[in-house]
């Protein structure tokens, strides 16, 4: 199971509740000049096409991306 797949996993477990805290923290991480709605609808829609788009990669690109990502906001 890849990275993704456990993030996405777990996700799936979480209650509005849950999932509503995250997304406050993903809004936190979020930088002031690109803001984004974090909320549930949001945050399944970017999962149901991230799997969509690269159902069998490698974890080490999905983390490669992720990092690179993470990097993009502190900029």
């Amino acid at each position: 199971m890849t990275t993704l797949e456990k993030i996405i996993q777990d996700l799936s477990k979480m209650d509005e509740q849950q999932l509503q805290q995250i997304s406050a923290l993903i809004a936190t991480l979020n930088t002031q000049s690109q803001p984004i709605s974090c909320d549930r609808k949001n945050i399944l829609q970017f999962i149901q096409q991230a799997r969509q788009r690269h159902p069998q990669r490698p974890t080490e690109d999905i983390d490669r991306e992720l990092q690179t990502e993470r990097n993009s906001w502190d900029s």
